[in-house]
C-alpha cells in the first residue's frame, strides 16, 4: 500500500521549507555580488567589483538585513580571520518556523587550541606568519 495523500502533501511542504532555507541562505551572498557590480562602473572588472564592495558603505555588509552582524570587506579588514560568531537558529515545527534562543542571535567567540586561533589570527588565516619587512639579503 502507498502513503496517503495527506502524509505525501506534508513531505512535499517539509521538502519546501527546507528549498526556502538553502535559498535564504545564498540570497545575502547574491546580493553582494549585485552590490559589487553596481559599484565596479561602466565597464566592470574583477578588480572593479573588489573594489566595489571594499568601497560601499566603508566596506561593512549587512547581508541585506538576513544575518545578525555585519561582515566587513574594508582593505583595512582584508585577511583578517572573523573572531566572533553571531548566528540565528532555527527549526520547522508543524509547518512553522520556530527560531531558538527566543529569537534572539546567538553569540560568541572562536574556541580551540589557543596557540592555533594565535596563528590564524596574526596570519590573515594562512597560517603562515607574514611580515611587512623586506626579505634578510
Amino acid at each position: 500500500m502507498g502513503r496517503s495523500t495527506a502524509s505525501r502533501d506534508t513531505r512535499l511542504a517539509d521538502v519546501s521549507l527546507l528549498a526556502a532555507v538553502h535559498a535564504l541562505g545564498g540570497r545575502g551572498e547574491q546580493l553582494l555580488a549585485i552590490v559589487g557590480l553596481q559599484n565596479a562602473g561602466k565597464n566592470p572588472t574583477r578588480q572593479g567589483w573588489v573594489d566595489g564592495i571594499r568601497k560601499t558603505n566603508g566596506g561593512i555588509y549587512d547581508n541585506a538585513g538576513l544575518t545578525c552582524s555585519p561582515r566587513n570587506f574594508s582593505p583595512a579588514n582584508f585577511g583578517k580571520v572573523v573572531t566572533n560568531s553571531c548566528l540565528w537558529y532555527v527549526s520547522v515545527k508543524d509547518g512553522k518556523w520556530k527560531v531558538f534562543n527566543n529569537g534572539k542571535p546567538v553569540t560568541g567567540k572562536i574556541v580551540g587550541d589557543p596557540a592555533l586561533i594565535k596563528q590564524y589570527e596574526s596570519s590573515a588565516g594562512t597560517g603562515v606568519t607574514t611580515t611587512s619587512a623586506a626579505p634578510a639579503t
